[in-house]
């Protein structure tokens, strides 16, 4: 970076050199500034490159990437993994290229990975970015041909239900998820706000409670929770059908979602859900008119549910289109529910029986500012056999959360580096000389904003002096 002095440090030419090394020839560029303001706007540019927003990724070793992408999950021989992928890249020089084989190597049926911080910390390690004030996480992906399915993630890393009470930290939430979405074979934007926090009982698959408390006439009720005609969201949604042949004698049937399976009380189990706001979900009929009601916990027995009795629907009147509903539970005792879920119906209400639809059945409450000042798992993907049944191949690109840092400390970038491979050793190269130079130049003009972004640099430099891996002597 090179200045004209012209009265005073005043910047009225900035020069970036990008040069190899080596044979292989880069990049030149000169930008000459037509006023003094236009100068300093680019200056301020450079600056403030990387601290716009939050970023996991923008391109391969971007001096604004965040995380690691060290929680390699299910089958992790699976996964073949390149963040230096060059070819149609979102924006920018690279993306990530992403292939799942669904070989099953370690015999899970499905993988994933998690950026986290610090690298492998799934709750044992202290870490985690303070991103309080987010509001959202956005990334681009595509297929490589389209109709891959993969489900994207925020947060969750030692939660329940993966709780594991031998590791002292953990996310405050989550995971927060985008549920399973098929890509296109073009980039598209996608978003995961982050002003709710979930926990989920079925989003594509049962993900924390088991269907196993069928009740009444169980012979009359046929059930495929991978049914995939018009789901609400993702790849599939559960079908229920009830028969009313009073298989049982009983005329009536419901199915608890419990925890662990077939715990009607007399086993350990269940979770805290505490803090817990709502359960809600989707629900249609394949006709309308068919009547059920729906409930959360009023399981008894010595392990039973501490809400009780059950929080109910009452009898609700379906139609053929999705409708959410909800069950408020504001003040209930959530510490410990082993039947997280219910629904039955009868005869009388549906005489001829009745065939309906659930899907996204979960748990929300509002997230706090607070609950982000600290999060482990940044971002993760997961992906399935049997959503891919012959493997998929994927990419990401541009991973970031809507949190802009501007007092953060930094040093601006003096090269913009067009071969991320070639040369990576000065991809984020920061000269002493360079910060220096556009110290005193923002000094010179003295401006309010100016001397705060001096001031930014400065304790840049002083962090880096006290800071020194290698040197302790002060020099």
């Amino acid at each position: 970076m090179k200045s004209e002095r012209v009265g005073g440090w005043i910047v009225k030419t900035i020069t970036i050199i990008l040069f190899s090394l080596g044979s292989n020839f880069v990049f030149a560029q000169t930008i000459n500034a037509s006023s003094e303001d236009k100068a300093y706007l680019h200056l301020n540019q450079v600056m403030d490159k990387f601290s716009n927003s939050f970023d996991l990724y923008t391109d391969a070793n971007a001096g604004g990437n965040h995380y690691i992408s060290s929680g390699w999950m299910g089958d992790r021989g699976d996964i073949s993994f390149d963040t230096n992928y060059t070819i149609n890249p979102h924006s920018g020089l690279t993306c990530i290229c992403i292939d799942y084989s669904a070989q099953e190597s370690q015999g899970k049926g499905w993988a994933g990975i998690y950026w986290q911080d610090p690298e492998n910390n799934w709750g044992n390690q202290n870490g985690g970015y303070d991103l309080s004030g987010a509001t959202e996480l956005t990334f681009w992906a595509r297929g490589e041909n389209g109709g891959e399915w993969v489900d994207f993630k925020i947060g969750g890393i030692n939660r329940q239900p993966h709780y594991n009470p031998d590791f002292p930290y953990q996310d405050a939430f989550g995971p927060i998820s985008t549920g399973f979405v098929q890509l296109t074979h073009t980039w598209q934007r996608y978003t995961i706000p982050l002003d709710k926090d979930y926990f989920d009982i079925y989003r594509d698959q049962h993900v924390s409670y088991y269907p196993s408390g069928w009740m009444g006439d169980w012979g009359d009720i046929s059930f495929d929770d991978q049914c995939t005609e018009n789901p609400y969201n993702g790849r599939t949604c559960i079908k229920i059908t009830y028969s009313a042949q009073a298989s049982q004698g009983k005329s009536w049937a419901g199915i608890y979602w419990q925890h662990p399976q077939d715990n009607w009380g007399n086993k350990e189990g269940g979770y805290n859900l505490s803090g817990f706001e709502r359960i809600t979900f989707w629900a249609k009929g394949k006709k309308s008119g068919e009547k059920l009601e729906f409930k959360v916990g009023g399981i008894t027995g010595p392990y039973g549910d501490s809400l009780q009795p059950a929080k109910t629907t009452g009898i609700i009147i379906l139609t053929n289109t999705w409708q959410k509903y909800s069950i408020d539970l504001t003040g209930e005792n959530l510490s410990h529910i082993i039947g997280s879920f219910c629904w039955v119906t009868n005869i009388s209400s549906n005489p001829s029986g009745c065939t309906f639809y659930l899907d996204d059945i979960r748990y929300e409450r509002a997230l706090s500012p607070d609950e982000l000042r600290r999060v482990i798992g940044g971002f993760a993907f997961v992906t399935n056999k049997d959503s891919n049944p012959g493997g998929c191949n994927f990419y990401l690109d541009d991973i970031q959360f809507d949190k802009a840092r501007p007092e953060s400390l930094r040093l601006l970038q003096s090269y913009e580096i067009l071969d991320p491979l070639g040369e990576s050793a000065l991809a984020n190269t920061a000269y002493t000389y360079d910060n220096a130079l556009a110290m005193l130049a923002y000094m010179a003009r003295g401006k309010a904003d100016d001397w705060r972004r001096a001031k930014i640099i400065g304790n840049t430099f002083v962090y880096c002096q006290n800071h020194d891996r290698r040197y302790t002597d002060g020099r």
